[in-house]
């Protein structure tokens, strides 16, 4: 964070996340929320100034925001292998899990309807990849429906270690 008044949150984006495609992508979702302005971007400094109305937000609740869209760039730009994760650690497969059930529970306050993220995502791409083949075939020259399904299953084992190590026990326990 570059600077912080009531009203306003600066942050300076590090070097390797100064992609216009991913600022602006990251503009459109804070504005998305509700008593945030219009937010300002600078890919040549990094910089991006977040206005509030501070009558429904405060600072911690921007950082929330801000903290949620960190580890969802972070797992998007540099997806990290579930078996070098460490669970609780910044871009970790823990984090991701934990920004998206975070990401649930402001939808849920916003308009008052349970959604669950951890559902419709993997449900969404394994869906564009039925989608796709069907439509294309399997494309091998361009994104393949297959690599769609995968993303798909790779999401939802991402975002349920729970279950995986629920039946890795059960596993241990049935041959022990």
């Amino acid at each position: 964070m570059a600077s912080s008044i009531r009203g306003r949150v600066r942050i300076k984006v590090d070097r390797p996340f100064r992609n216009t495609t991913l600022l602006d992508k990251v503009k459109q979702r804070l504005e998305e929320h509700e008593g945030v302005g219009a937010v300002n971007v600078n890919p040549a400094t990094g910089s991006v100034t977040i206005p509030y109305d501070h009558a429904q937000l405060n600072r911690e609740k921007i950082l929330g925001l801000l903290s949620d869209l960190d580890v969802i760039v972070s797992e998007t730009v540099h997806p990290t292998s579930s078996a070098t994760a460490e669970p609780g650690q910044p871009g970790g497969t823990r984090s991701l899990v934990s920004a998206v059930d975070d990401l649930n529970g402001r939808v849920r306050s916003a308009i008052g309807v349970p959604i669950d993220f951890k559902a419709l995502l993997p449900l969404g791409l394994a869906g564009a990849g039925v989608w796709s083949i069907s439509r294309h075939g399997l494309m091998i020259e361009s994104v393949p429906g297959w690599f769609l399904l995968w993303l798909g299953l790779d999401t939802y084992v991402k975002l349920h270690p729970e279950h995986l190590a629920t039946s890795s026990t059960v596993g241990a326990d049935a041959r022990g």
